[in-house]
């Protein structure tokens, strides 16, 4: 597999949420550490700057597969944030990749 994001991560992107790999009730990312939250499906990528998020950045997939969802659109901002209840997420790609 490869990165999903075209971008040096911890330089021009980072990981904001990991998956919760945690089997209780107490949120863990896959070092045991706070960066995820209970029920958390996926890996969260964020870049550094609004002008940055403005400018884009490549996904790809990381493995073979098919492109079952996306959302674009929703506005990539911290404060005054459109209100996302009963949504999974903002902006997305969801995939699906032979053996799960």
């Amino acid at each position: 597999m490869s990165f999903p994001v075209v971008c040096t991560l911890e330089k021009t992107c980072f990981i904001q949420q990991y998956t919760n790999r945690g089997p209780s009730l107490k949120a863990a990312d896959f070092t045991c550490g706070p960066l995820s939250y209970d029920g958390h499906k996926s890996t969260d990528f964020a870049l550094p700057t609004l002008a940055d998020r403005e400018n884009g950045v490549t996904v790809t997939a990381a493995a073979t597969g098919v492109v079952r969802a996306i959302r674009d659109g929703m506005a990539d901002i911290a404060a005054n944030a459109p209100d996302i209840t009963n949504r999974d997420c903002g902006n997305a790609v969801v995939l699906s990749h032979d053996g799960g």
